[in-house]
């Protein structure tokens, strides 16, 4: 089973493939125990097919000309993991950066809870932000957050803080 074989986990190796083709999970989600499963959601006779293995050098040209960027992730979303990607742009590619924000819970300034992470460096242009609970789409699971950011971020102006 899966707790045997992950120690109790479901998270690593092919858990979510692993579960989500157990016969039980199927039947009790309503989908065809015959039905294939793929992760990135390719839909009714959709082929996706990858354009590009690695948008950091889109991002690192932005960064040259002074062009601002920012990346955020879900945290929830299981396609791009916001751990993986906060690991390979704050922790690798702007390890020796000076941060102007480290790593702060941003909201709307009206609840005591954040709707996620953000952390902004000093002298570069980039910003790094999360959004509590969404997945792969954001807008999708995190709209009023999503326009919250988008309309900061638009406009240039700090995301806000919670109340704590």
């Amino acid at each position: 089973g899966i707790n045997a074989e992950y120690g109790g986990f479901i998270c690593p190796g092919n858990a979510m493939e692993d579960y989500l083709g157990n016969p039980t999970v199927r039947t009790a989600l309503g989908v065809a125990l015959d039905a294939d499963f793929f992760s990135a959601d390719n839909g009714n006779g959709f082929v996706y097919n990858t354009s590009m293995q690695n948008v950091l050098p889109i991002y690192q040209r932005a960064l040259a000309k002074g062009i601002r960027v920012m990346m955020f992730n879900g945290d929830t979303d299981p396609a791009i993991n916001s751990f993986v990607t906060q690991e390979l742009y704050l922790n690798r590619l702007f390890k020796n950066d000076e941060r102007a924000e480290v790593w702060r819970a941003w909201g709307d300034g009206s609840k005591a809870y954040g709707a996620g992470y953000v952390e902004t460096l000093k002298n570069i242009p980039f910003t790094f932000l999360t959004v509590r609970g969404a997945g792969h789409q954001i807008p999708e699971y995190k709209p009023y957050y999503s326009m919250v950011y988008m309309k900061k971020w638009i406009y240039n102006q700090p995301f806000p803080k919670t109340m704590i």
